[in-house]
């Protein structure tokens, strides 16, 4: 049993929080060019760290680009919460897929239920 101390704790629980990385792959609502990254209104759109990392019109491009601006190799989870307009067996298929392109990491998916982004990633 751990006897740390309420402090300990809360100081182990925030080392813990800033090691685990997350980003979201949106929906783009207007056609915009930031940091060099053309968007098409409805293109997917990976935003880490609140910049858009990459966009593309197909989901299956956008997410694998965003786990790999995201991820290094010392991680060894990616977890991906599929939003309420994904259907599950599409993202049990995009956990294979990502499980085939990262096969040294753990993929993990769950339903996440968000209404504003297809998939919240995170990786630890």
């Amino acid at each position: 049993m751990d006897e740390a101390s309420y402090e300990e704790n809360v100081s182990r629980m925030d080392l813990a929080s800033r090691q685990v990385k997350s980003g979201e792959i949106l929906v783009a609502s207007r056609d915009v060019t930031l940091g060099g990254i053309v968007v098409k209104t409805n293109d997917f759109i990976g935003v880490y760290r609140g910049e858009i990392q990459c966009s593309s019109a197909s989901l299956y491009e956008t997410l694998p680009v965003l786990i790999k601006s995201m991820y290094e190799p010392s991680d060894e989870i990616i977890t991906l919460y599929f939003g309420e307009t994904i259907r599950k067996n599409d993202a049990e298929a995009m956990q294979s897929t990502l499980q085939g392109r990262f096969p040294d990491k753990t993929v993990e998916l769950y339903f996440g239920g968000q209404s504003h982004a297809q998939y919240i990633v995170s990786v630890e």
